[in-house]
């Protein structure tokens, strides 16, 4: 029941996150003057002062504290799901690599808000490149993962199909931003690689809210059952 509740309070811990993360992205953007959510990328709204090709933002804290913020509330889900899923897997340890992975998302969430694109702009890029790649990594791990699990875990319940198409899109997308290769067919070809930077930000981000919302439905459901056996013993 201690792990039920846990995972329950985490599970709240990343809904807030999600929110704290869609809310103040899309209020920078609202407040910056000029910006094009379609052609310009996320790091300018955060960026404290000017540097090469990039203008500072009008208020770069609401960006930065943002995702400093969404980074600290995204860590402790992860490692509380854990133990809800590896008593129905065979390989613990692809489980631990891809918890770990996951919960990686949330301190270099928080570094890229602490060295913005203005002040620090290879620092920022060194760690936004690596966020990046965590997030490929992290979805590659949690698609496959699912799909391996045993047919009796609760998970499978669900319609964990979706689960692997999801993680397979933002790998596709991925791909796309790393090699900075756009296909050269609609609707592909109707956006630059900003607009898919913001789309594997808020798919992912938003892909995991459902995850969450499941997380919470069978923890507290344990949580309960636990509670119903104890009383009627």
């Amino acid at each position: 029941m201690k792990s039920g509740r846990i995972a329950q309070v985490s599970a709240l811990s990343y809904a807030l996150a999600i929110s704290v993360f869609f809310f103040g992205t899309i209020t920078a953007m609202i407040l910056y003057p000029g910006y094009d959510p379609l052609n310009n990328f996320l790091s300018a709204l955060g960026a404290r002062q000017s540097s090469i090709g990039k203008q500072p933002a009008e208020f770069p804290e609401i960006f930065n504290i943002t995702v400093i913020i969404a980074g600290l509330l995204w860590i402790p889900f992860f490692p509380s799901i854990y133990p809800l899923f590896v008593d129905k897997v065979d390989s613990k340890g692809f489980w631990i690599l891809t918890i770990l992975m996951s919960t990686l998302v949330g301190p270099l969430l928080i570094t890229i808000g602490i060295f913005d694109a203005g002040t620090s702009p290879d620092i920022h890029n060194f760690w936004a490149t690596r966020l990046y790649a965590t997030i490929l990594i992290s979805s590659m791990f949690w698609g496959t993962n699912i799909a391996l699990l045993d047919n009796t875990s609760f998970y499978k319940s669900h319609k964990w199909t979706g689960d692997v198409i999801m993680s397979g899109l933002i790998v596709v997308l991925m791909a796309i931003i790393f090699f900075a290769w756009i296909p050269p067919v609609p609707p592909f070809s109707l956006f630059k690689i900003p607009f898919y930077q913001k789309l594997v930000a808020y798919t992912y981000i938003g892909y995991f809210s459902v995850v969450s919302k499941r997380i919470f439905q069978e923890a507290k459901g344990s949580s309960i059952d636990l509670i119903k056996d104890i009383a009627f013993d």
